[in-house]
């Protein structure tokens, strides 16, 4: 379609100083046959590669138009209903230990999970100022590169799960894998790789260890010993605390969180606030709000307010 609006387009250009009714009946067909290289619009199956063409009023632009439809093409297949077959060595395709029949993938294909390296560029023509290029790549490489996109990630996991006594840090850390990245590149590999169930297995895995840490690990906010503090900014640090969906409870046995905060006039009507939020004996760090108004007071809510929504932003007590 975008290749029929371009040449229409032309057309409307060539044919601009004549009446509406004298271009209106004119469209591609019309064009002489010799307009389109005959690889441009003849495409040779080949279950070996993965090839599209591409148009553009730039050699890049037709690459880029080009590199788009390779990525569509590459979604038409993994959500094909067909058996897939992917050439792993010699000229002759080898079917993978993983037939897909009947196979169907809502996951899109983008041009992120190609890289240029990839892409030949086996014709290039340029017809007056347009562009016309076709381009091709080995599927089985294209599955080669994710495949180990997708190691690599899968590895970050193993890692993190694989520590035997999680702290706080852990916890955040294992929330702060892309694991929607990791399903959806598992999902555009599963027609072609056996990766999936093992990536199921570890992303279980993740869950679990995630669960058992929720329910299983307790923290107590201690009190300092500045009346202010505790009144105005412990209640947000336990706030932080239970959506981050860990148990705040005051049983010794808890890992103790403690607080210190110091507040310093910075003009008429604003303070800055200085906390020092210590996690039990491994992790410390240090935040700074701004609090606004007339009275002190009501600067020390608004501090406390502003503490509320940045450790709301970071999602949690750990920055």
């Amino acid at each position: 379609m975008r290749l029929i609006s371009k040449l229409a387009s032309r057309v409307t250009l060539l044919y601009f100083g004549c009446a509406v009714l004298a271009f209106l009946p004119i469209t591609v067909s019309a064009l002489p046959s010799s307009s389109l290289p005959s690889w441009f619009t003849n495409v040779e199956s080949d279950p070996k590669l993965v090839s599209d063409v591409g148009v553009g009023e730039t050699l890049e632009l037709a690459r880029q138009d080009a590199l788009s439809n390779i990525a569509k093409s590459l979604h038409s297949q993994v959500s094909a209903t067909t058996e897939i077959y992917i050439a792993t060595s010699g000229n002759t395709p080898k079917q993978t230990d993983l037939a897909v029949n009947n196979t169907s993938s809502h996951t899109q294909v983008s041009t992120e999970e190609i890289a240029l390296s990839m892409i030949t560029w086996t014709h290039s023509k340029q017809v007056e100022d347009i562009y016309y290029v076709r381009g091709q790549m080995k599927l089985a490489e294209w599955v080669a590169v994710n495949q180990n996109r997708l190691s690599a990630y899968l590895d970050q996991v193993e890692k993190i799960i694989s520590k035997p006594n999680w702290k706080l840090v852990d916890y955040r850390n294992s929330l702060a894998l892309d694991t929607k990245l990791i399903q959806d590149l598992a999902s555009m590999l599963a027609p072609y790789s056996l990766s999936s169930n093992h990536t199921r297995q570890v992303m279980g895995a993740l869950n679990n260890k995630q669960r058992d840490y929720t329910r299983q690990q307790c923290f107590s906010v201690k009190k300092s010993r500045d009346k202010v503090t505790d009144k105005y900014f412990l209640p947000i640090v336990e706030g932080a605390v239970h959506r981050s969906g860990l148990l705040v409870s005051d049983d010794e046995r808890c890992e103790v969180i403690s607080v210190i905060a110091r507040n310093d006039n910075i003009a008429a009507k604003q303070i800055r606030t200085t906390l020092l939020i210590q996690l039990a004996n491994y992790e410390s760090y240090q935040m700074q709000v701004v609090g606004e108004g007339l009275s002190y007071k009501a600067r020390l809510i608004s501090a406390a307010n502003n503490l509320s929504v940045m450790l709301e932003k970071q999602g949690g007590i750990l920055p």
